[in-house]
């Protein structure tokens, strides 16, 4: 099963690296 988690993009410069990764959701 896929992990939960929140899709985060990395942008620098304005532009789209290509940065695409997950991570675990935190309690806030």
């Amino acid at each position: 099963m896929p992990i939960r988690g929140e899709v985060i993009l990395h942008f620098e410069d304005g532009l789209v690296q290509g940065d695409i990764y997950v991570i675990p959701k935190r309690p806030r």
